[in-house]
């Protein structure tokens, strides 16, 4: 009978390991198998282990949830063995794994936001150990979040030097042989060259686990997050993440929106009309979304308004067109504060119509914070990722898009083969079909900003408590109605 190796208590979402002895003759990669059950009131998990060298099994799991847990371990060399071990609450910094939330974004289990910053590091880990705490001291300055790199050795012709271990045991193609003009050309047929693929090399994989434990050890996380777009995204993302540094590449790049809503007007209105809920769009500031109950974005506004009782008294600012917009296909007869977005206010209908006509093929493809009579005209009318999921899921047709023109390298990225045109606005001299204030962040911009650290987004600690929930509010609904 084989004892088997546990951590008594652990926490949720951390890894529970569980180790027993066995055979190591023969090929215990092929010939051996180990398993467990781990059940707890909540959930009953059943986790394949793994042959981890000299003669050591092993099997790990991660408890979701807290709690006592059971441990049922089975294994062709060993009798069922049986255990208990406890699940306490996270710590501070184990927010659990990360997960795709509301379909476009990444939140960890406890639904902390998180922002991937990431690169590539191709075979960091098997250099020296002299490279590789240059390249951990490397990471940590630069506060990633997130790294790539591969766990098989690669050639190519800026890394021709042996690697320090290999994944499978045998003679591994040798890189000796390789030079700089022949490497593409090269297939490891070489005589004598051969891995033996039934077998593992656990040291090569102990080292590379190593290496993601140094990485987790130094908390390599993103503690600045750089908002390259207007003000009010960067105030959004200080307001859900107000232990982080927020930056932004030009403190100038306001929203013509966001402007046409003063909060000290707004919360005026407001105030005016007691007894009413109020819903603002995301593209305000801080200061109004304090005042708001509940925040919006385009791709969900509709199922949310519709979401509170017909009779209900709403309040929404301050797109008055997308305001209008819901209106006219809820059936809502929300209060509208009298702002617009200046891009999508320019947009000429005598020039779509005239387009139209020279491209009578072309889907019309409009943002909702169009004005009316241009919605009018639309196929199609939807959030920014909407129009563009519409248009990857028909590259076949041609596309006439009233919104904002930089969407249109996206889509010309995604859908090589299909044609876009930018809708006019009336004042053909001008690029009003741009927002001039997005157009303010530049690369030479960003690379100053990651340099200084400056400017930096900051929001007053009580409209940065009040402006939250209406955000909060937002993500519970969306997940209510499943969006």
């Amino acid at each position: 009978m084989s004892s088997i190796y546990y951590e008594k208590q652990t926490e949720r979402w951390e890894i529970q390991e569980v180790v027993c002895n066995g055979p190591k003759e023969g090929n215990p990669f092929q010939e051996q198998w180990v398993k467990a059950v781990f059940s707890s009131k909540n959930e009953t998990v059943e986790a394949e282990g793994f042959y981890d060298g000299d003669g050591i099994y092993k099997v790990r799991f991660m408890p979701s949830f807290e709690g006592e847990y059971h441990i049922k371990l089975m294994g062709s060399f060993l009798d069922e063995q049986e255990g208990t071990f406890q699940v306490t609450a996270p710590g501070r910094e184990n927010h659990g794994p990360v997960r795709v939330v509301n379909t476009w974004h990444f939140a960890h289990e406890d639904g902390t936001p998180y922002y991937s910053v990431g690169t590539t590091c191709y075979v960091w880990e098997l250099q020296s150990d002299e490279r590789i705490a240059e390249t951990l001291k490397s990471l940590e300055e630069a506060r990633f979040n997130k790294i790539r790199f591969c766990i098989f050795p690669k050639h190519y012709d800026y890394n021709l030097g042996e690697p320090r271990s290999y994944p499978y045991e045998g003679t591994p193609m040798d890189s000796s042989v390789l030079t700089k003009e022949n490497f593409s050309e090269y297939t490891g047929k070489t005589e004598g060259n051969h891995w033996d693929f039934t077998r593992f090399n656990p040291k090569h994989f102990q080292h590379i686990e190593k290496c993601i434990l140094e990485l987790q050890k130094r908390g390599i996380e993103a503690d600045i997050i750089v908002m390259c777009g207007v003000h009010f995204m960067g105030e959004t993302a200080k307001v859900l993440c107000p232990d982080k540094k927020v930056l932004v590449p030009d403190m100038a790049a306001g929203c013509s929106l966001a402007d046409s809503c003063p909060a000290d007007k707004f919360g005026q209105f407001v105030k005016e009309h007691p007894g009413y809920t109020v819903i603002s769009y995301v593209n305000t500031t801080a200061a109004v979304k304090a005042v708001t109950d509940v925040v919006v974005t385009s791709t969900n506004a509709k199922q949310i308004v519709e979401s509170f009782p017909k009779d209900e008294k709403i309040i929404f600012g301050p797109d008055r067109n997308l305001g209008n917009y819901i209106n006219s296909i809820t059936g809502r007869n929300m209060l509208l504060w009298d702002g617009a977005c200046h891009v999508h206010e320019e947009f000429s209908v005598e020039k779509i119509v005239e387009i139209k006509r020279q491209h009578p093929d072309a889907v019309v493809l409009a943002h909702p914070e169009c004005k009316s009579t241009v919605l009018k005209l639309a196929d199609v009318v939807g959030s920014t990722a909407a129009l563009l999921k519409y248009a990857v899921a028909h590259p076949e047709k041609s596309y006439i898009v009233a919104t904002e023109s930089g969407i249109l390298h996206e889509m010309q990225k995604q859908c090589p083969q299909t044609t876009f045109i930018p809708a006019p606005p009336n004042d053909s001299t001008c690029a009003c079909n741009e927002c001039s204030y997005m157009r303010l962040n530049t690369l030479e911009k960003l690379y100053d900003c990651l340099k200084n650290e400056s400017p930096e987004i900051k929001v007053d600690a009580e409209i940065a408590e009040k402006a939250v929930k209406p955000i909060k509010r937002m993500l519970e609904i969306s997940a209510q109605l499943g969006l």
